[in-house]
């Protein structure tokens, strides 16, 4: 059994270590093929493919050979400072006895007395943890204050300062210039508008039911008027029967009267049933119709109501 377990175990860790091979292999095949391009780019005179391929190539097979191609092509485009890190890394990656190390020291020392040096120094009234970029790249903390090698050439510098604008400075240093440069915060920049909170919304009666409201008003107001009017032809019949006996009546007053009763429950007929019909209507109204949402704005010369009616 145990045998059998370590076979297994030894088959499992000589499958991944061909894995690994086959992958290395993979990596060394294409870092070639990378290298080869960055030649031709060379010989063409294109120096920003040239960098690139080699770059990559060197990531994936870090090569002394392909490093030294790189350091070569950064010089010939004027990057004078990653030329001269690339030179001093072949320095330190080669073996002691290697012949190249001596060409590595002295390409390193004859780029280093071409770098352009910047010292970025915050002023007073920046603080610690302001940031700064250049060319869109954060600046280490720990080389503000530091003589820096420098690609000769434009930058960009941007000091980042939590409430303040971005302070934007353009500065351009010449091959063996050194310069210190003073970084200032940018201005404040104004606060923030106060929160205002939405305006309450007011739940109205809504067109249909104001409407409808005003019907059945006018509606309360007929029944009433029919009912005073019959009041009052009531009182007049009554005074009719007290001239006329029996129901007849000789006397042309008392006639009058009874033809002003007539007339008078008429309008209270009239009254009544127009009154009944408004109600009727004005509820229909207010049954069917839906309140409305209005909301209180402030416009500069005073309240403003605006929302749905």
């Amino acid at each position: 059994m145990r045998a059998w377990i370590a076979g297994g175990f030894a088959t499992l860790m000589m499958g991944a270590w061909i894995g690994s091979v086959r992958a290395d292999d993979r990596n060394t095949v294409l870092a070639e093929a990378l290298f080869r391009e960055g030649r031709a780019a060379i010989d063409a005179g294109d120096l920003a493919t040239a960098c690139s391929k080699f770059d990559h190539s060197y990531r994936l097979d870090p090569a002394p050979g392909t490093l030294l191609n790189l350091a070569d092509c950064e010089e010939r485009r004027g990057r004078l400072a990653t030329a001269w890190e690339r030179f001093n890394r072949m320095y330190d990656t080669l073996a002691p006895n290697d012949d190249r190390r001596a060409l590595a020291r002295s390409r390193a020392d004859a780029v280093a007395s071409r770098l352009a040096k910047v010292k970025l120094v915050l002023a007073t009234d920046v603080p610690a943890e302001a940031r700064v970029l250049r060319d869109g790249a954060p600046v280490d903390p720990a080389a503000i204050g530091t003589l820096v090698p420098t690609d000769p050439g434009a930058h960009v510098l941007v000091v980042h300062l939590d409430g303040h604008r971005d302070e934007k400075l353009e500065l351009k240093v010449a091959e063996g210039e050194k310069r210190e440069v003073t970084l200032h915060a940018g201005p404040l920049l104004p606060p923030p508008p106060p929160i205002v909170p939405p305006p309450p919304e007011h739940h109205g009666l809504g067109g249909r039911r104001v409407v409808g409201l005003i019907v059945a008003s006018a509606g309360v107001l007929a029944l009433g008027g029919g009912g005073v009017v019959g009041g009052i032809a009531l009182g007049t019949q009554s005074q009719s029967d007290k001239t006329c006996s029996g129901g007849v009546c000789t006397d042309q007053h008392g006639i009058d009267l009874h033809e002003q009763a007539k007339t008078q429950a008429l309008v209270a007929d009239i009254l009544f049933i127009a009154g009944a019909a408004f109600v009727a209507t004005g509820a229909v109204l207010w049954l069917t119709g839906k309140p409305s949402k209005t909301s209180v704005g402030f416009a500069p010369n005073g309240v403003l109501l605006r929302g749905t009616f």
